[in-house]
């Protein structure tokens, strides 16, 4: 019966064959490379914009009192929000969601959820309709004072 450390040992030969080094050099790079701890990590450029994004959303829920679920896992998530957004929009629009779930007593949600379904940016509040001076009476309006008068004509 053929196992794996015969055929991970023949492919390892064939390979020294064919860069003229030895078995156990191909055999100790391909345990090198298979190893988590040898790889190199790559730490997030801006790691304070990341800290003051993390240190903005709360542990527990105000309302509910329940936890966010704050993890680690989570600052890779802002990592790659920084990629598509810029720092103040992102904390813009996360203030504007905790002060929303505030004003209207809703509760919170779980830290990776609002970074993996993160709001967009909310507009700016649009201006006040435009006030039009109301006419003094609808029964002085000249359309309706044509419409009176064919009413009167016709009975």
């Amino acid at each position: 019966m053929v196992t794996l450390d015969v055929v991970a040992y023949l492919l390892a030969r064939t390979i020294a064959k064919a860069e003229n080094t030895t078995t156990e050099a191909v055999l100790e790079e391909a345990i090198r490379a298979t190893r988590r701890d040898t790889a190199p990590r790559q730490e997030p450029e801006d790691t304070e914009a990341i800290e003051e994004i993390y240190a903005l959303y709360p542990g527990k829920c105000p309302i509910s009192g329940r936890s966010t679920g704050k993890c680690s896992k989570n600052k890779k998530q802002i990592a790659t929000l920084l990629k598509t957004r810029d720092l103040q929009d992102i904390k813009d629009t996360m203030l504007s969601y905790l002060e929303d779930c505030k004003s209207s007593n809703t509760y919170i949600k779980n830290f990776g959820t609002l970074l993996n379904q993160f709001p967009e940016k909310k507009a700016a509040p649009a201006a006040p309709p435009k006030q039009v001076a109301p006419s003094q009476d609808i029964w002085d309006d000249p359309l309706y004072q044509q419409w009176k008068e064919k009413q009167q004509d016709n009975q």
